[in-house]
């Protein structure tokens, strides 16, 4: 439920309402499951410079972030209940340019009562982007800390954090190719240690415009570095921030942007104008023996202290059929199968995971 109320052409303010439950779960429900009613936006926004294509602006309140392909900031739209934050975000559109500055904390879910901002962890950011036909071009500064000693180093030292994520990011389309890509760097202090990681995600496809049926493929190939060696005084696990893996590493989400390389094979077509199929395919490893396996949420689930385990995480196998029945409505199969490897199977319990799942998704 919604409101969204603008005052001439400078104010505006949105809020936005959200009811999120579960029922008859036999398993333990994750913390993203239920949240009772409760506030997912509500800020107010000026604009202080409005003319032609320059617009510079504030916003402040609970809100939504989401930038680029959502790798590191994403609203999470696969959870029931969507990410959100609470601070003041710099609104700036140029005509080449576009930026945006944030200084905002991550709002914690509490299904008892209405929810409220973590005031110990601040993220902030600058993010900018340039469009070049057809093409987007982004740099970005990211950072996120922790004020309360909460985490305890390789050392023993108990302290916060203080993660620097500087990135870039190039995406676009020419003729029948499509491609995405993003590099980032992570520096800064964790307990005691040091930070030094970093994350790189390519993916290249093709499509058959020829063809009726609109056959695309494309290879993906993503690394986010993991810690060699757990007891130096360096931290080399990426942290993945709020992301969106979902998107990225398989719809089963055994996975994060953490400790991990992962090769991808996405295949998809249009049999006919109202009717998508998806196939994608993965192979994970671990990108160091030693460190964790980490789950979608970014903790870790797994892990061989001596890396006798192996690297070899496992296999995963998405399909999906989307028939839209008109402009507003339409119908999503899927199936996904997780084939565990060498190092889940040398770890503890092992068994196949699998997900069916139907979708009925209504748009206004």
């Amino acid at each position: 439920l919604f409101a969204d109320v603008h005052v001439g052409p400078r104010w505006r303010v949105f809020s936005e309402f959200k009811v999120a439950g579960i029922t008859d779960n036999e398993l333990p429900a994750p913390p993203t499951a239920r949240d009772e009613p409760d506030i997912q936006n509500l800020f107010a926004e000026v604009w202080f410079f409005k003319k032609e294509s320059t617009r510079v602006g504030l916003r402040g309140g609970r809100q939504e972030l989401q930038f680029g392909k959502q790798r590191l900031i994403s609203p999470l739209d696969w959870v029931n209940t969507r990410r959100t934050f609470d601070g003041v975000r710099l609104l700036a559109n140029f005509p080449k340019w576009k930026l945006d500055g944030f200084f905002t904390y991550v709002v914690q879910f509490e299904p008892e009562k209405l929810n409220s901002a973590n005031h110990s962890q601040p993220f902030v950011g600058v993010y900018l982007q340039r469009p070049l036909k057809g093409k987007t071009i982004s740099a970005y500064y990211l950072g996120l800390k922790e004020n309360d000693p909460i985490i305890v180093d390789s050392r023993g030292i108990a302290g916060g954090f203080f993660y620097h994520t500087l990135g870039a990011a190039f995406d676009g389309a020419a003729k029948n190719f499509d491609w995405t890509s993003e590099a980032a760097y992570q520096f800064g202090s964790f307990g005691g240690d040091d930070i030094a990681a970093y994350m790189l995600s390519l993916e290249g496809g093709y499509t058959v415009a020829k063809l009726a049926v609109k056959p695309r493929i494309a290879l993906g190939f993503d690394i986010a570095s993991g810690d060699n060696d757990p007891t130096d005084d360096q931290q080399q696990t990426f942290n993945q921030l709020f992301p969106l893996g979902h998107a990225f590493f398989g719809w089963a989400d055994q996975v994060a942007r953490q400790n991990i390389q992962a090769l991808s094979l996405l295949l998809s077509a249009k049999p006919h104008p109202q009717l998508v199929c998806r196939l994608n395919a993965f192979k994970f490893f671990l990108d160091e023996r030693r460190d964790a396996l980490y789950n979608a949420a970014g903790a870790p689930s797994r892990r061989s202290p001596t890396g006798s385990a192996g690297k070899e995480v496992g296999a995963e196998i998405d399909a999906e059929v989307t028939v839209n029945l008109n402009l507003h409505a339409s119908l999503v199969l899927g199936y996904t199968r997780f084939m565990p490897g060498d190092f889940i199977k040398n770890t503890g319990a092992t068994k196949t995971h699998n997900l069916f799942y139907l979708m009925a998704p209504l748009r206004f």
